[in-house]
């Protein structure tokens, strides 16, 4: 960033057209302009990213509260294949590993939005077969 500043006080430095102090220094309309869109990137960059990280948020929380809600968490023993396993599976407790990208199109399809893959989700229904949990997925989809 200080390479940047001075790069800019060199570009724009108007000490050579004071003459005498009554001198006036003019920057031309090209480098006024480009300073302006150099800053408006830089905005439009920052404001990006803040919407990035609302949706990466808004996401987490619904995949928080569908895992709840579908009662596969860690503590129902329940994995995505994204995560890795507590030191517990070590030591011999099981875990059911569900596929993420499976997972992440029931949370796409639970917040409505439009790119949600159906094999993913019937991959979430068949993993979850013969569970406790396929009751609880088919009563979510049923109330979608």
């Amino acid at each position: 960033m200080d390479a940047i500043y001075s790069q800019f006080v060199q570009l724009y430095d108007c000490s050579q057209y004071i003459i005498g102090g009554r001198g006036q220094c003019s920057l031309s309309t090209t480098s006024i302009s480009s300073f302006v869109v150099f800053f408006g990137v830089i905005l439009m960059l920052i404001k990006i990213k803040i919407s990035k990280l609302s949706g990466e948020k808004e996401f987490d929380i619904a995949s928080r509260t569908l895992r709840r809600r579908l009662k596969i968490t860690r503590r129902d023993g329940f994995l995505l294949s994204s995560e890795t396993p507590p030191i517990q599976a070590r030591f011999g407790a099981s875990y059911v590993t569900l596929q993420a990208e499976c997972f992440e199109a029931a949370v796409r399809l639970s917040m409505l939005r439009e790119d949600v893959k159906l094999e993913h989700i019937d991959g979430l229904c068949a993993a979850l077969f013969g569970t406790p949990q396929y009751r609880c997925i088919c009563d979510w989809l049923l109330e979608l």
